[in-house]
């Protein structure tokens, strides 16, 4: 139980903080008007259906 708990919330941070990472990223680019390296690679979303 614990294990599933903990697998848990290591998965919502994961995604929580990839969030928050492609939204700085997007408002970045957003502001300089200029690809990024990054959205070039894969993310997690795209890895799962």
């Amino acid at each position: 139980m614990m294990c599933y708990i903990s697998c848990y919330r290591w998965c919502v941070t994961f995604y929580a903080i990839d969030g928050a990472l492609h939204f700085m990223l997007r408002t970045l680019q957003e502001m300089h008007s200029l690809p990024t390296p990054y959205s070039l690679l894969p993310t997690p979303c795209s890895l799962f259906p």
